[in-house]
């Protein structure tokens, strides 16, 4: 059986079918199949009462997710583009990174879970199914998956190590490459996570020194913002 880890609201209303549902992962459940062994636990809000019911999400969350099923590329696909719905199954791991007044979720990358092509997920803590609280007496802004959210903690982190990050997309590229380090330097453990995602970089990886992967490293960074994280629970 998968467990729902993690559901972007946002990314759900993306669609169509899904601009008029006011999702939150509170109050009502559903489950909706995503495949013969997996299974997406989908909650609704009640803002609406109507578009909110667990038939509209079940509803919804098929079409997007059938959808899916017939466009999105394996993640290691030498075809994966900026912009372009993916999907994975690999280990991957869960560390909420605190800077500044910022916390943004990411999961990244396991140092042997690939030998060419890297994962790096990232998105709001708030979509997580067992949201993390906050810290004691500290408010935080919570960063969602934008684009511009992204640079801004990669920011607030490298102000924090005092390091002067390039500026335009090699200032973005270095700092996304540090985040998968520090992402995978901090974790405790890697469980095999699955999904969608929709890429937002890619990035060349050859010849810097990427992950603690000894002479198996990663050529490629994938960067994408998750619709949905399920893992296989045991």
């Amino acid at each position: 059986m998968r467990q729902v880890v993690y559901l972007s609201r946002s990314k759900l209303q993306q669609f169509p079918w899904g601009k008029k549902s006011r999702l939150s992962l509170k109050d009502v459940s559903a489950e909706v199949s995503v495949a013969s062994i997996a299974t997406l636990s989908a909650t609704a809000g009640s803002a609406d009462a109507e578009d909110s019911t667990p038939e509209t999400v079940l509803k919804e969350a098929r079409k997007v997710l059938k959808h899916l099923k017939k466009i999105a590329l394996q993640y290691e696909n030498p075809r994966v583009s900026d912009g372009a719905w993916i999907r994975f199954d690999t280990r991957l791991a869960q560390a909420l990174v605190w800077a500044d007044d910022f916390r943004m979720l990411f999961f990244g990358p396991h140092p042997q879970s690939t030998d060419e092509v890297a994962l790096l997920l990232y998105g709001n803590p708030s979509n997580l199914t067992t949201p993390p609280g906050v810290r004691a007496g500290v408010e935080v802004q919570e960063l969602d998956s934008a684009h511009d959210s992204l640079i801004a903690m990669i920011q607030a982190v490298a102000a924090e190590d005092n390091e002067t990050l390039l500026a335009g997309m090699p200032g973005f590229r270095e700092g996304v490459i540090k985040m998968a380090e520090r992402v995978e330097q901090q974790s405790l453990s890697f469980p095999r996570l699955s999904g969608y995602a929709q890429v937002v970089a890619t990035f060349d990886c050859t010849n810097r020194i990427f992950l603690d992967m000894g002479s198996s490293r990663p050529s490629r960074l994938v960067v994408a913002s998750p619709l949905i994280v399920e893992c296989l629970q045991p």
